[in-house]
C-alpha cells in the first residue's frame, strides 16, 4: 500500500478518535442517567437529521436537471456559507473581540429562535431572531462576496470559450 494512503487514513480516522474520547470524557463528567440516555439520545438525533440531509442533497442533485440544480443548491449554499460568517461574528462579539450592539429588527414574533423551525434555520443558515448592524452587515457582506465571486467565475468561463465565426 502507498504510503501516502496510510497517512491519509490515520489523519482522516484522528478527529474521529477525539470526538469519541471526548464523548466519553463528557460521559464520566455527567450524572449517570444523563450521560447514557442524552448523548445517546442526542447523538442519534444529530446522526439521523445529518444522513437525511444528506441523503436529500445527494438525491437532489443526482436527479434534477443540472440548470435546476443550480438555481436550487448554489443559493442554499451561499445562505449556509453565510450563516457561518454569521455564527463567527456572534461567537467574536461573545468573545469581546466585536463590540456588542444593540438590535436592528426584532423577528421573534415571526420566528422565535426557540422554536423547532428557528432552531433548523440557526443551524442551516444562522438564524437570529434580533441581529444587530454589525450581524446584518456580516451576513449579507458575505453573500455579496460569494455572489461577487460567482460572477467573476461567469464571466472567465464565457471569455474563455471558442467563439465561432
Amino acid at each position: 500500500m502507498k504510503e501516502w494512503l496510510k497517512d491519509a487514513r490515520l489523519w482522516s480516522a484522528r478527529p474521529a478518535l477525539d470526538d469519541g474520547e471526548k464523548c466519553l470524557s463528557y460521559g464520566e463528567i455527567l450524572p449517570p442517567p444523563m450521560a447514557t440516555g442524552g448523548i445517546i439520545t442526542s447523538g442519534g438525533i444529530g446522526l439521523g437529521i445529518g444522513f437525511s440531509v444528506g441523503a436529500l442533497v445527494y438525491f437532489s442533485l443526482i436527479t434534477f436537471p443540472k440548470q435546476l440544480g443550480n438555481a436550487i443548491h448554489r443559493p442554499l449554499l451561499f445562505m449556509v456559507g453565510a450563516g457561518m460568517v454569521l455564527q463567527a461574528t456572534q461567537f467574536l462579539i461573545q468573545a469581546d473581540r466585536l463590540p456588542a450592539q444593540l438590535p436592528v429588527v426584532n423577528l421573534s414574533t415571526l420566528l422565535p429562535e426557540s422554536s423547532v423551525t428557528g432552531q433548523l434555520a440557526y443551524a442551516l443558515f444562522g438564524y437570529e431572531a434580533t441581529p444587530s448592524l454589525l450581524e446584518l452587515s456580516s451576513y449579507f457582506g458575505a453573500l455579496g462576496v460569494l455572489l461577487a465571486i460567482m460572477g467573476s467565475q461567469r464571466i472567465i468561463a464565457s471569455s474563455t470559450r471558442p467563439r465561432h465565426l
